[in-house]
């Protein structure tokens, strides 16, 4: 480890030796990631528009009415996040053939498990869709919209605050300040 003198403060600087193919593949693979989190983005906002509308019915009989329009919804909802999944398995598989490291080995761990959580609650809001007349609907729709909007929000913050810090700064030794 290296000792920079800045000012006072010290920054302490790997002493990892990074090729240059490493930094090429860490810049395609925050690429990568930065797709992902914007079909994560256009997944959840067609979430929310429904997620919104529910929340105003307040008669459960008029979601009968509505029930050609579930069907089209689930199908949308289905492609999209279906091309999210998309551009999740090609951003897993460019970090894969990132700089293997221990952080970058957790960060992609627990990237994987909030990635099945989110995949789960949209299969259970399919299944939702399907039987929209069901008592409890609304309610169920919405929490687990919640839930995985949760997931979403930890997701998000793991690939801005850990796995893009540790490509800038770690790999691509971009200085941190501040």
């Amino acid at each position: 480890m290296v000792q920079i003198p800045l000012t006072k403060k010290a920054i302490t600087i790997n002493s990892i030796e990074i090729s240059e193919e490493e930094k090429a593949q860490a810049v395609v693979t925050r690429k990568a990631f930065e797709t992902m989190l914007d079909a994560m983005n256009k997944a959840f906002e067609h979430l929310n528009i429904l997620s919104g509308a529910l929340s105003e019915i307040s008669d459960p009989k008029s979601l009968e009415q509505l029930r050609k329009l579930f069907k089209q919804y689930k199908r949308n909802t289905q492609k999209i996040f279906n091309e999210f999944i998309d551009t999740v398995q090609t951003a897993l598989e460019e970090i894969r053939k990132t700089v293997s490291d221990s952080e970058m080995e957790r960060i992609q761990d627990t990237m994987v498990g909030e990635i099945r959580e989110i995949r789960d609650g949209v299969e259970k809001l399919l299944v939702y869709l399907k039987e929209p007349q069901e008592a409890d609907f609304i309610k169920n729709f919405t929490e687990t919209v919640d839930r995985i909007s949760t997931r979403r929000e930890g997701l998000g913050e793991l690939v801005q605050e850990s796995l893009f810090s540790h490509v800038d700064f770690d790999i691509l030794g971009k200085l941190r300040l501040g």
